[in-house]
């Protein structure tokens, strides 16, 4: 009769084992490196080509900055044991954005495969990306799904993404779980980048889209709009607060969310180091 508890508790001890969830993953794509490239130094502000763990990048790097104080702020939403950046060309250029969009979704499918070794499933995606790096993103879209005859969640996280014509659909994409679509109307640089595609356009700030699961927040911090350099990286802290604000909501929807933060330098043509260091107020 004991021998059987003994047994009865390693058969229980082992499917505990089996059922431990896969961890959810975070890939960040950083955006066009030809704005401000010389004046930014690139082993801080982007990363070489290809994903990399964030553990391997330089403790300068502001996206080892960002990837910790994400983690600080939700750890849950953001773990950095598994938080990875993805680098590319940085190029101003729609087939650089199509290159590096199909390398994403290799490595991506690569990364599945592993963690689908160590785990016994795969896991949950969440991919965020800055300005262009959306469009690279989008570009991934148009390759899914990652592995035929497996359902993998996938998540978005877009930040003053320039929405473009030649990408746009992709956000309805059936593969995608859920899409969060976060832009400010100061945000001249998002709507900047003057492309071909069937005459001349504009990009805009938001998607025109058709999917039941895309929140498109306009954020503003102590009641005033952000413009592109905020949002690079002093607004990272905020982002766990609105994703939690857009799921008190019903999608698909167009939200407004303020967030008061009486340390936020706004950037006014004067501290664009105190901005783009994500200094504060002490």
């Amino acid at each position: 009769m004991r021998m059987n508890r003994y047994m009865l508790l390693i058969w229980l001890c082992m499917y505990a084992s089996l059922m431990i969830a896969a961890p959810k993953i975070t890939i960040y794509v950083h955006g066009t490196q030809q704005f401000g490239s010389k004046l930014l130094s690139k082993d801080i502000w982007y990363c070489k080509k290809g994903l990399h763990h964030i553990r391997s990048l330089s403790d300068s790097s502001m996206m080892v900055k960002d990837a910790k104080l994400l983690h600080e702020q939700a750890p849950d939403i953001f773990d950095i044991e598994h938080y990875y950046t993805f680098g590319w060309s940085g190029k101003l250029s729609f087939m650089q954005r199509e290159e590096a969009g199909k390398a994403l979704y290799q490595e991506i499918c690569c990364l599945l495969k592993n963690y689908k070794s160590i785990y016994g499933q795969y896991p949950a995606v969440q991919v965020m990306t800055f300005s262009h790096g959306g469009n690279v993103a989008l570009n991934m879209i148009n390759e899914l799904p990652f592995l035929k005859g497996e359902h993998i969640d996938l998540d978005l996280i877009l930040i003053a993404c320039p929405v473009q014509k030649i990408t746009e659909d992709a956000i309805n994409h059936e593969h995608i779980n859920c899409s969060y679509i976060i832009y400010s109307t100061r945000d001249l640089l998002q709507v900047a980048d003057i492309y071909s595609y069937q005459g001349l356009k504009m990009p805009k700030r938001t998607f025109a889209s058709k999917h039941n699961q895309c929140y498109q927040i306009l954020v503003s911090v102590n009641k005033k709009t952000l413009s592109h350099t905020e949002l690079l990286h002093s607004f990272m802290r905020h982002i766990p607060e609105v994703l939690q604000k857009a799921c008190q909501h019903l999608p698909p929807c167009h939200i407004q969310h303020n967030i008061s933060d009486s340390k936020f330098i706004h950037f006014n043509g004067f501290n664009l180091f105190k901005v783009l260091k994500s200094l504060r107020k002490k």
